[in-house]
Formats: structure tokens, C-alpha cells, sequence
């Protein structure tokens, strides 16, 4: 296990040992991740000035004690290899540079999460390869982008299973269940050009199962096609009765059901917002455990 009281060693291929009693060597102490992300931020922010990096130095702190507590509390494994990666260096790099960018924007558990992710998948996996761009993405987008695609991915993934009370709780979770995550008032119309341009939504694609359609399975009941392509207002059944998702679609800048589908999320983009959903308490796996 990771621990922040054992003792340090650098080894020679560049990578970090914790020594714990004598001779055994169990993973990595805070103070060694502090000083790596410190090295990463000066080699990649040589010309600075001095007040710029004092103040990107404090959130590269920041994350570095988030990342190192992330690991001691989630990594239960004996094997510490993959701290030598090229791949998790490459990802701690870019976890850096996102950081430093950013700074009080950028969302130290969302980037901690990511990083997490490929330390518990085998290096070089689909899963790996996903999560570093999804790092490496990070800088390319805000806060509002992060809220449509986690909005899209809960839609997508959402499955609510049917109780004799499935009505009142569909309507529920398609209503207010993501308050603690979306904000309505700071929503703001997405950019799809650039979001198309990133490779966050499949352009030219669309989801093959339509949303109606998977809110009827989850309701259990038949909602009406004819509505599904027409604006979202006031007369259109799915703004009549599921106002909450309806208002941050059209916050976002969709005005119908069609035009929502006609946004497909790219892996990258659904891995980026299962995190989010993730690090703020909203883990669509578990929720579904509790039913």
C-alpha cells in the first residue's frame, strides 16, 4: 500500500521506491510525486515568470498531494511497476500541464480519477489508451463542455430499473437527480463545430437506440415517437413531463430529443464523464445496486 510516512528512493531508470522497514520497497511517497510534478511544471513552463509559476506551483501542488492520496486509498496492488511507465509518466506530465494552465479551473479530482484509471488497467489496453486522452484533453476544454458530455453520458447509461413505483422515479432521475453536478443557471450553449472538431462527438454519427426509446424501457411504458424531433416547448410531451431534462437541453443548445442523438459521444468523451459523474457522487453503477 501506498504510504505517506515510509521513506524515499530514487532508483536508477528514473522511477520512484518507497522503502518501508529495510529492504523492502512498496510504491511511492508523497513528497517523491510532489517533486516530479514539480520538475514537469518548471521543464514545461521554462519562461514563466516568476509570480506565474509561484502561483501555477500551488494547484500543481495541489494535485500532486490529491493524486498521491487517490493512490494510497484506491491502489490495493503489490506490483508498483507501472510507476515507471512511460505511458503514466507521459499522463502525470499531462496532468501537469493542465493543471498549471488552468489552475483554480481545473478539476484536480476529475484529472486524479483519470490518472487512477490507468493504474488499475493493464498498460497499453483500450482502457489505458482512453484514459491518457482523456488527460490530454483536459486542456482543450471548460467546465461547461465537461457538464455535456457527463449530461449525455448519464442520459445514454442511465438504466433505472422498474419498480411498481418506476413512473415517479423515471421522471425523478430524467428530472433533478443531476442538480448536485449541473448547475441550470451556469449551463451554457455548447459549441458543436468544436466539439465535433475534438473528436468528443462523432461527427456525421448518430446513437442508434433513440432516446425515447430508452426512457420507455426505463419507464416501462410507451412514450410517443412524434414528439421526438419536434422543439422542446411547452405541447412537446417531453417538456410537458420531463422538464428538468428538457431545460438543460435547451441551455445546452439542443432543441429536440433527434438533435440530442445526433451528438454521439466518443469513447474518450464518455470516459471523461464518467469520471466527473464519478468524482461528484454520481456513479451510475452503483446507484443501480441500490435497487
Amino acid at each position: 500500500m501506498l504510504d505517506n510516512d515510509t521513506q524515499s528512493q530514487k532508483v536508477s531508470d528514473g522511477s520512484f521506491a518507497v522503502q518501508s522497514g529495510r529492504d523492502s520497497y512498496v510504491g511511492m511517497q508523497y513528497s517523491d510525486v510532489k517533486d516530479l510534478v514539480n520538475v514537469l511544471l518548471e521543464n514545461n513552463f521554462p519562461r514563466l515568470r516568476a509570480e506565474a509559476v509561484e502561483e501555477s506551483k500551488k494547484y500543481v501542488d495541489d494535485f500532486g498531494e490529491k493524486l498521491i492520496k487517490k493512490m494510497a486509498s484506491n491502489f490495493k496492488g503489490d506490483d508498483f511497476s507501472f510507476l515507471s511507465r512511460p505511458s503514466f509518466q507521459a499522463s502525470v506530465n499531462d496532468g501537469v500541464m493542465y493543471v498549471a494552465r488552468k489552475t483554480n479551473e481545473a478539476d484536480l479530482d476529475l484529472v486524479s480519477d483519470l490518472i487512477l484509471d490507468k493504474i488499475n488497467n493493464k498498460n497499453d489496453s483500450i482502457v489505458d489508451i482512453v484514459s491518457s486522452e482523456a488527460i490530454s484533453m483536459l486542456p482543450r476544454i471548460n467546465k461547461n463542455i465537461i457538464a455535456f458530455l457527463s449530461f449525455n453520458h448519464y442520459l445514454r447509461f442511465l438504466r433505472v430499473v422498474p419498480t411498481i413505483y418506476r413512473e415517479v422515479r423515471t421522471s425523478f432521475y430524467y428530472g433533478v437527480n443531476l442538480g448536485c453536478v449541473l448547475s441550470l443557471k451556469e449551463i451554457e450553449p455548447i459549441d458543436k463545430d468544436y466539439v465535433q472538431y475534438l473528436g468528443l462527438c462523432m461527427s456525421g454519427k448518430h446513437y442508434v437506440k433513440k432516446q425515447y426509446e430508452i426512457m420507455s424501457e426505463n419507464a416501462g411504458v410507451k412514450y410517443p415517437e412524434k414528439d421526438y424531433k419536434e422543439k422542446l416547448q411547452p405541447g412537446n410531451f417531453y417538456y410537458d413531463n420531463f422538464l428538468g431534462m428538457s431545460l438543460c437541453m435547451r441551455k445546452f443548445g439542443i432543441d429536440s430529443l433527434n438533435d440530442f442523438d445526433n451528438l454521439p459521444l466518443s469513447n474518450v468523451a464518455h470516459k471523461i464523464a464518467s469520471s466527473y459523474l464519478k468524482v461528484n457522487g454520481v456513479d451510475i453503477k452503483e446507484r443501480l445496486k441500490l435497487y
